[in-house]
């Protein structure tokens, strides 16, 4: 669906009744999947190491060498 709208990631909406089961019913396609209605799973983070494929993981902080104004 990603591919036929252009888009790098689509969110899939489907009613699955039985997941044991091969009938289900999509619904729609959104360009801005919700993340956060999936919290068991880390899917934020399959999210950004999707879109940033050579730095997987969490994001390391940052700590600048001299605080800002100081020239």
């Amino acid at each position: 669906a990603a591919e036929a709208v252009g888009i790098p990631v689509t969110g899939i909406d489907l009613l699955v009744p039985d997941v044991t089961a091969e009938e289900y019913v999509f619904v729609e396609a959104n360009e801005r999947p919700g993340l956060a209605n999936h919290e068991p799973q880390p899917t934020a983070q399959a999210f950004v190491d999707f879109l940033f494929p050579g730095r997987p993981g969490l994001p390391q902080a940052w700590t600048p060498e001299e605080p800002p104004g100081r020239d």
